[in-house]
């Protein structure tokens, strides 16, 4: 046993002898020579762990002061307080990220498979979610006109993929270069936004083509493109759009276009009318 800690010099043996008997006063007279001492952390092993330590019936006992020793206890406040600043900034990423209103309860349950297109879809985007829940890594382009359920297909994919443990972020084209546009001139903040979008296990970017509103932008978002799908090389991405093949090229550029055909299922919906037509006149 080591010799007193300071905590025993500061109290003094007859005040800390004192103490004891309060916490324990069931072993008021059945003790003797207590003391404060040093035993046995078990955590990390170590005769640091401060503790009263006493005589009864012939041999020595002790009783804890604390359950570990204070370097311990110290690494465990330390680790408790990473743990909180790391889940808030979890939390504060996937706030700038994921896009899906608690409220939207769009997923693959009510999702109407209103003409035969939309069962295809429905079950290709099924097997896609299939696929990267299983670790594949693979992307999935949503071709079609609006109204045919591009975005409630690629909602329930994000959705599925998130309850599954996933790291998912969900934006549309238009928000994600508005997010670029919010780095310019700010290198710090574009590495940032590198380093976030690429690490997501899925990103899922709604509505691509919309994010180009004038001809001017057109070169520069094309380059753009390029980028982001070089950070998203390896990783899984869903793109959905209005335009066909054709159209798309001619905004986010052939080339582009070509990039995202790489390791791609493909979803068409370019027949049936707009389902959420149907839905209201039910």
């Amino acid at each position: 046993m080591k010799k007193a800690t300071d905590m025993w010099s500061m109290f003094g043996g007859l005040r800390q002898e004192s103490l004891f008997f309060k916490v324990y006063p069931e072993l008021t007279d059945k003790v003797t020579n207590v003391r404060m001492g040093k035993v046995e952390c078990p955590s990390c092993n170590q005769l640091k762990k401060d503790a009263w330590v006493y005589e009864k019936d012939g041999q020595e006992h002790w009783e804890s002061v604390w359950p570990k020793c204070g370097d311990c206890e110290k690494n465990v406040v330390s680790t408790h307080v990473t743990q909180q600043m790391k889940q808030k900034h979890e939390k504060v990423i996937e706030n700038d990220w994921y896009f899906l209103s608690e409220t939207d309860a769009a997923g693959f349950k009510n999702f109407e498979e209103h003409n035969k297109s939309a069962s295809v879809a429905k079950s290709k985007a099924k097997d896609f979610t299939k696929k990267l829940i299983d670790g594949e890594q693979m992307n999935l382009l949503v071709m079609g006109i609006p109204g045919t359920g591009k975005s409630h297909l690629s909602k329930a994919i994000a959705r599925t993929l998130k309850h599954e443990g996933k790291t998912v972020a969900f934006i549309t084209a238009a928000h994600l270069f508005t997010k670029i546009k919010a780095t310019f001139n700010n290198q710090p903040a574009r590495d940032r936004f590198n380093e976030q979008f690429q690490k997501f296990d899925l990103v899922v970017i709604d509505d691509v083509g919309l994010e180009t509103k004038k001809i001017s932008e057109v070169s520069w978002s094309t380059s753009e493109w390029t980028d982001l799908l070089n950070m998203r090389e390896g990783k899984s991405t869903v793109w959905t759009t209005n335009f066909d093949e054709i159209a798309l090229g001619q905004v986010i550029g052939n080339r582009t276009v070509s990039r995202m055909y790489e390791n791609t299922m493909f979803i068409d919906i370019f027949t049936g009318e707009d389902y959420r037509k149907t839905k209201m006149r039910k």
